[in-house]
């Protein structure tokens, strides 16, 4: 979907865009024998706990702090779950979000805003990530 608000020049997260996020350190996991590292993706798609009554791109639930994409990928084969975590296939949480812009009272949640995924067993220091706003033309 193309990206048509702007939150401190930055892209709004929600629920209908093709926003991802991806880890940035390895998402240690006990796999079988021994921890594995894994490369851990999670989706805006899988948006959950977000805006209630505000809506944007054709009703879809937006990004707020508290909110959470329920479940990452590509840790499958550590079945033994995360090092830290514990868990595996688990959700991920934002670190970052709007100093200043609001939505039902909580900070918004933005392109580059800093996720940890796999209930925290790893980081994505670039953020969360989807296209540009477009332009008014």
């Amino acid at each position: 979907m193309q990206e048509t608000v702007s939150i401190n020049g930055l892209t709004l997260c929600h629920k209908h865009s093709d926003g991802w996020v991806r880890s940035t350190l390895p998402d240690a996991c006990k796999s079988p024998d021994k921890p594995v590292p894994y490369t851990n993706t999670a989706y805006a798609r899988d948006l959950a706990k977000g805006t209630t009554t505000v809506f944007s791109h054709g009703g879809a639930m937006n990004g707020i702090k508290g909110s959470e994409f329920f479940r990452s990928f590509g840790d499958e084969p550590g079945n033994g779950g995360g090092v830290k975590s514990g868990a595996h296939l688990d959700r991920a949480t934002w670190l970052s979000w709007s100093p200043n812009v609001f939505m039902e009272g909580r900070n918004v949640t933005r392109l580059t805003d800093r996720m940890l995924l796999n209930k925290g067993n790893t980081i994505s220091a670039g953020g969360y990530f989807t296209g540009p706003v477009r332009d008014k033309k």
